[in-house]
């Protein structure tokens, strides 16, 4: 099977620099994280092992643009 590279013209692939400087909505995202770590705190027993796991979680997936 062949594979066809097709891009419109002035269509380009965001570099990370450009994603970093798109704010898709800010309060919408770190609600929904904050929902992520709620879901995981629960999802692990709540107490000190769901603390373990969301400390785990946010700093491997949580990062600040600002």
């Amino acid at each position: 099977m062949e594979t066809i590279n097709y891009s419109p013209k002035g269509v380009k692939e965001l570099t990370n620099e450009d994603l970093l400087l798109v704010n898709g909505g800010g309060f919408a995202y770190d609600l929904g994280f904050f929902i992520r770590e709620l879901v995981i705190y629960a999802a692990n027993g709540g107490n000190g092992s769901g603390t373990v796991a969301v400390a785990v979680d946010f700093g491997l997936h949580y990062r600040s643009v600002n």
